[in-house]
């Protein structure tokens, strides 16, 4: 829901809300992404949580992390197992 919210996903279990939000998703599974620009550039990362506007927004392959918060975890690409408030 939202421009582009969604926009490459291929995959199963995603929730996007949010302009942008998740438009680069090839192959990840069960993720929330609900914020401008939340897991733009999510790849194959699974089970993420990233509510807020740019949280996770760098975020390619890490997966199981949970950000809320505006720019929260935005510069992970990789990282695993992280959570930042």
């Amino acid at each position: 829901m939202g421009y582009n919210a969604g926009f490459n996903n291929n995959t199963l279990y995603n929730i996007a809300i949010g302009t942008e939000s998740l438009s680069n998703n090839n192959s990840g599974n069960s993720n929330i992404a609900i914020g401008y620009d939340s897991m733009k550039e999510n790849d194959s990362g699974t089970d993420n949580i990233a509510i807020g506007n740019f949280s996770l927004n760098q975020n390619t392959q890490g997966s199981y992390n949970t950000s809320f918060g505006y720019y929260s975890l935005n510069n992970n690409t990789v990282g695993n197992y992280n959570t930042a408030i």
